[in-house]
């Protein structure tokens, strides 16, 4: 097994060779050297390079927001529902939380969709009481 550091030049040199070919094949980071976004990357230039209308790349991110605020003042039926939830806030993948949880990928979707649909009616309640 052959190890490196960051500090190995052969891993400098790898790197280099790397962002080359990236930079020849057109890739544009929308990150710093120090994982940082950069300023000229709205919501707008992100989803033009990802070929979304801006609304649709908007929506989701709205969505995903307001899936990891409901985790601090909705009410869950269990710690594993909970769980669930907070991945899928997260945003990983059903695959990702079944692997974690041990149930089947296809019951943790159906899952999320009834905690959804939950913390929606939540809402509503919250609002027909105001």
């Amino acid at each position: 097994m052959i190890t490196m550091t960051f500090d190995d030049p052969a891993f400098k040199r790898l790197k280099d060779q790397y962002y080359k070919l990236l930079k020849e094949a057109g890739f544009s980071d929308i990150e710093d050297t120090k994982g940082r976004l950069l300023d000229h990357q709205t919501a707008h230039d992100f989803s033009q390079r990802i070929g979304f209308r801006t609304e649709f790349f908007e929506n989701i991110r709205d969505y995903y927001i307001w899936a990891y605020q409901v985790l601090h003042y909705k009410k869950f039926k269990s710690m594993t529902d909970k769980i669930i939830w907070e991945m899928h806030a997260d945003g990983k993948s059903s695959r990702d939380i079944s692997a974690f949880i041990g149930l089947d990928q296809r019951w943790i979707s159906i899952k999320i969709k009834k905690i959804r649909k939950q913390l929606y009616s939540q809402e509503e309640d919250g609002k027909s009481r105001e």
